[in-house]
């Protein structure tokens, strides 16, 4: 009986430990993946193989875990990638040579979100609860602010720079003031963990999607709700609008992305489908015809809006596609994934 006693004692312990390890990431769950150097891309499908394709450019390696975020600069002079190593890492897009790393100091497991402001002076990321702000400049620290408890998932910065939303497993969107991140407005968005956000081009509108699997259009900066879409019978892992807000799209752990006309919420008007498991990321062409997305089957998409086909289906990593940002003047792709590694890609066409 005491032997039977330390056997369940053993049990609850290695039980405790395992949910402790468990706790803190991102929405993205764990998989397994071989050496990143294993991987050469692999292009599976092209409907339209003399106009459309991706050449991979460059392949960084300077991130030890999974890569949560990556964004260009506005003058697409540097990259910016966050990571679940606990950095923000900044490369030059001539040479590739690391230009700062900014080292963050948590508990948790978690990726960081980040983005360049539009005129190219800041960059704001999420270091687990706290936002912070850098000067391009000198990578200094500007200011910080505690945001979401247990995590920031999503943020996005409206297009005239004044101000930033940001989204957390609390369920809540905040909208804060730049530079000095004052504290603008904030909703509890949603029942579960929001897990993405963005705003319109225009400035006048946000959306987001989350666990709960609700697609909200909103207000911004007021965040005064306007429509709630539940069509996924899953999470939406990413959302976004169009440049031309034409178009909405929520990427989802069911597999599809759905495609909404602004405005028009009754029915999707396409579902596109083509991955193999979750979608944790999509987003338009500057023309909004394309849409480019990331799977947790390791492959970026190219979807025809008009069609609502795949035209282009590419073996990209060797690990879930967690992020995807095209470069300003749309010329280039660059996509961070599981296996640890950012790829840029010149997109042909």
């Amino acid at each position: 009986m005491v032997y039977m006693k330390g056997i369940f004692e053993i049990m609850a312990v290695l039980g405790i430990i395992i949910l402790l390890l468990s706790c803190g990431e991102n929405k993205v769950k764990p998989t397994n993946y071989n050496n990143t150097n294993s991987i050469n891309p692999v292009t599976l499908y092209n409907k339209n193989a003399e106009n459309l394709s991706l050449t991979l450019i460059k392949t960084l390696e300077d991130h030890y875990l999974y890569v949560f975020y990556v964004s260009f600069s506005p003058d697409e002079r540097l990259i910016a990638s966050g990571s679940a190593d606990k950095t923000v890492i900044i490369n030059d897009c001539s040479s590739w040579k690391v230009v700062n790393v900014m080292k963050e100091n948590y508990y948790d497991l978690w990726g960081i979100p980040v983005k360049f402001s539009p005129d190219g002076n800041y960059i704001v990321y999420g270091s687990y609860e706290t936002l912070k702000i850098v000067s391009v400049r000198n990578f200094k620290e500007i200011t910080n602010a505690y945001a979401h408890k247990k995590g920031i998932q999503s943020l996005d910065i409206s297009p005239n720079g004044q101000y930033i939303i940001s989204a957390g497993v609390d369920g809540q969107l905040r909208v804060w003031g730049v530079p000095d991140l004052k504290p603008i407005t904030n909703v509890l968005g949603h029942d579960k963990e929001v897990w993405s956000t963005c705003i319109s081009a225009d400035g006048k509108f946000a959306v987001s999607g989350g666990e709960d699997g609700f697609l909200k259009v909103w207000k911004f900066p007021s965040l005064e709700l306007q429509s709630a879409v539940k069509y996924h019978q899953k999470s939406i892992e990413y959302v976004s609008i169009s440049p031309l807000q034409k178009y909405i799209l929520c990427a989802s752990a069911d597999s599809t992305i759905s495609i909404w006309k602004w405005g028009e919420y009754q029915a999707p008007y396409r579902v596109l489908t083509g991955h193999k498991g979750s979608v944790p990321v999509a987003i338009f062409s500057s023309n909004e015809n394309l849409i480019f997305s990331g799977g947790q089957d390791d492959c970026i998409d190219i979807f025809d809006i008009e069609k609502g086909t795949m035209i282009y289906n590419l073996k990209a990593h060797n690990g879930d596609i967690l992020t995807l940002c095209l470069s300003p003047d749309g010329k280039f792709l660059a996509s961070g994934s599981r296996d640890r590694t950012v790829k840029v890609w010149q997109f042909n066409k």
